[in-house]
């Protein structure tokens, strides 16, 4: 899950593109009035913040097995837009609750199995 209470009160378009497999895998994220729903076609809104991410990386980070440090230092995430939202984005994760990255994980394993 994300942390409502420090998603924007605009909607906001993420992309991430998931690298380390045989072929990239591209997502959104379509954050809109405290609302988020994952999309496998661009929405068909404006862009605001890329992510270009190992999938590994991305999905241990979520998991805590991964520092957000370490991982953006590493290159394994990497993050294009707005100051204010690159450097919001990692705040937004509710740690025990790993919603969001079940979802893209399991978009990921099933192209990859």
């Amino acid at each position: 899950a994300l942390r409502r209470d420090r998603l924007p009160n605009r909607r906001v378009v993420i992309r991430f593109e998931f690298t380390g497999r045989p072929r990239r895998e591209r997502y959104w994220l379509l954050i809109e009035l405290g609302d988020t729903e994952i999309c496998k076609t661009h929405p068909g809104f404006d862009e605001d913040l890329y992510i270009t991410a190992e999938a590994e990386a991305f999905v241990k980070w979520h998991a805590g097995q991964l520092t957000w440090a370490q991982a953006t230092r590493e290159d394994r995430i990497r993050l294009d837009g707005s100051p204010p939202l690159v450097r919001a984005f990692p705040t937004w994760n509710a740690r025990s609750m790993f919603d969001v990255a079940r979802v893209l994980g399991a978009a990921v394993a099933a192209t990859y199995p």
